[in-house]
Order: C-alpha cells, then structure tokens, then sequence
C-alpha cells in the first residue's frame, strides 16, 4: 500500500473518561491506545504506555484543510517541540508553536508549491535554527528558511524542482550532507519517475538542479545513512515489487548503481538505523502487509531479511532503553538482535516524535481519519510509564495474558470461569475492557472458557 493510499486508510479517535480509569478510544473499530504484544516477549523489555489522548485539533486554522502529514521540531529556539502539519487538501503548511504542558497556539499557514505529501524540519542554512522542507505531489519540494528572530516565522516557500513536472503517486525527501562540503542536500524519491534525485545544497538554503539516479520501479521513499562506514552517507530506496537498493556513495556526492536486497511485497517506507546495537545502520523496509528487517553487514551489504507484521515509517527510542525503536501503525520496540514486540497506539495514523508536554520522554502528535465522513483527527500521545494500559486478552490463555499485562505495566487479576463456545482455557471477557488506563500495576479481571455446557 502506498503512502497516499495509507493515509487514507486512517481511522478517528475519540476519547471518554471514567473516575478513576480512564478509557482512551482511539477509533470507531477499537482502541487507539492498545498495546497488542506477543506473549513471549523477552524478560527485561521496559513497558510503554501513553496517557489519554489529547485533542490538539484547535491549534489548527481554519486557512488550511484537513492535516495530512506532521513533523516535530523547535522553531523558536525555546526549547519546546512545536509541530508542523502538512495539509491533506491544500498548497500549505501550517506551524503551531508549543506554549508548553501540550497547548499549543492557533497555527499559522504558509502557502506551499504543492499539496505536501511529506513535511520535515532540518536546518538547511545553518543558522542554527530549524526550517521547513515539504516534498509536494507536483514534483517539487518547498524550502521555507526559519527567520531566526525567535519567533518560529518563516519567509516565504522556495520551490526546487524534483524532475519532469508530473503529478506523482507519492514523494519524500531526506536531508543530509552527501558530498562533505558542510552544506545540506536534499535527496528524494519519485514515483512517477522511477528515480531517486539528489539536490547539492548551494549554501544559505539554497539547492542545484536534481541529479537523477534510476530504480527498476517506482521509489516511494528514499533514506539516508553510512552504510559501509566510510564517513559518507549512502542512499536506501525501494527498487523493485520486493526489493530495496542501497546506492553507495563514492564519496564525492555521486552514487554507484543501486544494489537491489529483497524486502516483503511492494515495499513504500524505508528506515535507516542502528537496529541491533552494533553501531552500523540497518534497514526497516515496509510493504504491504509487512515490514522487512536487513541487518548491515558492516561493508554496506544487508544480511538475511526478518519479517514483522505491520507498517513503519520511523525510528526513535521511545522506552528509554538505549535501543532504536520503530514506529508506524504502532511503537515496535526493540528487544535486541533485530527483533521486535509492537504496541498499537493508533491504527495508521501519521505520528510525529517530539517533547510535547517539556518532559524528557518522546511523546507523539497523532494524525487519523474516519473514512465514514472523511473528516480528520489530531491528537498528541503523553508517555507515561507510570500508568498501566489494558491489552485486549480475549482469545488468549491466561498464562499469555498476564505476560501480555506485564509488557503493558499492568497485572492480572482475578481469573473466573464460565461455560461458553469459545475453546476451553482462553478468556472470553475482561474488566476493565480493552483500552482503559490505569495507574501502574492496575490489575485487569478475566473470565476464562469452561467450553460449551453439556
């Protein structure tokens, strides 16, 4: 499934409270708040959970339509993450400043090239203060330089052409210094145009015309990191229906052909980072029902690929471990050697990673869409470690149940049984239900199949 397609796909969320648990809803098809983790998960593994939903949707201006895309970063050298929202509909983005403790101010809008598809923050004139970079659906990619007075404003977009004008399926770029010289490049992928460009940095923000280099189908995405451990910051892109190609880098800026590594179906995301704590990067490559773990074998090739179900489009420690965590359909959290236990906290939506609320956890700016009526959500996560979060344990043992609790900072409780049509030994009910929020150790009752009566 695509980017574009998948965003699409995004579910609402809404939130009710109780005295004393709270209930976090995230959609109209289950709990956005769910952890949903494999019984044998490895001992040792630090729980993740997130407070109730906030609904940040009234920093949103009316200006712009509908939030499609979001990124997180200090524009105003304040030392809070605002946030970046990438309209769905429309030519803009919109910048809402952090006025801390999660509140943030009514966004500002700036008009845009294109309807983005992706929104990033990076300083690309170094001066020290974030900008803004959209890749746009028209095949180009916006350039707004921070003013740098504090005030988290931006002048007006810059436009830098990614190839033939088109329309394209689904666009990214990555910034990074490909070529040494200090200054910031750009490299995207395009779709339509079966390539992946790179766009030299010029100095003060400016970029050159894009250099393109070939895939053997439509590149979807495009990632950067030092796969081979020369200093210089090679390519990761999808290539073909079931592979991803790592273009090295020669060390001038320009790149080698593509060498293709096989992925799941139809890969889209791609994710470069150290996955298993060796210091190499590896690669995360997403399809369409799965994503692909390629472990680096420290000469810029990629070992045998490990498969988890699911969908990621980034990476960040989000359980204080010291591990590289991905997140996309939900927090996968690293348990060494490349594997994985994942916790759902909101079904495809488009997540960004920052400290929302000026603690020093990595909280999350959640965006979701009810496909019923087409209208859009906005909602920031609050890590929390201290509060517990009920899994969903119908269809479960006992036995993998209390594990799963354990993973969630939750407990089993009282075990009672009933007769039912569900396989003698697996729990047919629980309280409270899945999605609800507790303090830490918050033990959660289960009601466990006698079988069916005779």
């Amino acid at each position: 499934m695509r980017g574009s397609q998948l965003r699409r796909r995004l579910e609402a969320m809404r939130v009710k409270h109780r005295p004393r648990l709270r209930l976090a809803t995230l959609a109209v098809t289950g709990a956005v708040l769910v952890l949903v983790l494999p019984a044998g998960a490895a001992r040792g593994t630090i729980p993740l959970a997130f407070d109730s939903p906030v609904d940040l949707s009234g920093s949103l201006n009316d200006a712009a339509d509908d939030p499609g895309s979001v990124a997180a970063g200090d524009v105003n050298g304040d030392g809070r993450t605002d946030l970046v929202i990438g309209s769905a509909e429309d030519p803009a983005v919109e910048v809402a400043i952090n006025r801390g403790h999660m509140k943030f101010g009514v966004a500002r809008v700036y008009p845009l090239g294109g309807r983005p598809e992706r929104v990033l923050t990076a300083d690309v004139n170094g001066d020290g203060s974030d900008d803004l970079i959209a890749a746009d659906l028209g095949n180009t990619v916006s350039v707004l330089l921070n003013r740098g007075d504090g005030s988290g404003r931006f002048l007006p977009s810059t436009e830098y052409a990614l190839g033939p004008t088109a329309e394209l399926d689904d666009v990214s770029v990555a910034v990074g210094d490909v070529n040494g010289d200090g200054k910031p490049d750009l490299v995207s992928a395009n779709s339509t145009f079966r390539t992946v460009s790179v766009l030299m940095g010029t100095g003060g923000g400016g970029f050159g015309p894009p250099v393109a280099y070939p895939t053997r189908a439509p590149a979807f995405d495009a990632a950067l990191g030092d796969l081979n451990g020369d200093g210089k910051l090679d390519i990761v892109a999808p290539d073909t229906k079931d592979s991803v190609a790592v273009f090295l880098n020669r060390g001038d800026g320009t790149f080698a052909a593509g060498r293709a590594y096989r992925t799941g179906r139809f890969p889209y995301r791609v994710v470069v980072a150290d996955l298993n704590g060796d210091g190499r990067p590896d690669v995360a490559a997403s399809s369409d029902s799965s994503f692909s773990i390629l472990l680096n074998n420290g000469d810029g090739t990629l070992g045998r690929r490990r498969d988890h179900p699911g969908f990621v489009s980034t990476s960040a420690d989000m359980n204080g471990d010291g591990r590289a965590d991905l997140l996309g359909t939900g927090v996968f959290l690293n348990r060494g050697g490349g594997r994985f236990t994942e916790l759902v906290y909101a079904p495809g939506g488009a997540s960004a990673i920052g400290r929302l609320n000026n603690d020093r956890r990595p909280d999350l700016a959640v965006i979701t869409l009810d496909e019923r009526d087409g209208s859009y959500g906005f909602w920031g996560l609050v890590n929390s470690p201290r509060l517990c979060s009920v899994q969903p344990l119908v269809g479960r043992t006992p036995r993998a149940a209390a594990a799963l609790l354990r993973l969630a900072n939750c407990r089993l409780g009282r075990v009672s049984y009933s007769y039912s049509r569900m396989k003698r030994g697996l729990i047919v009910s629980q309280r409270p239900g899945f999605g609800g929020i507790g303090n830490g150790g918050y033990a959660v009752a289960v009601v466990v199949s006698l079988g069916p009566k005779r």
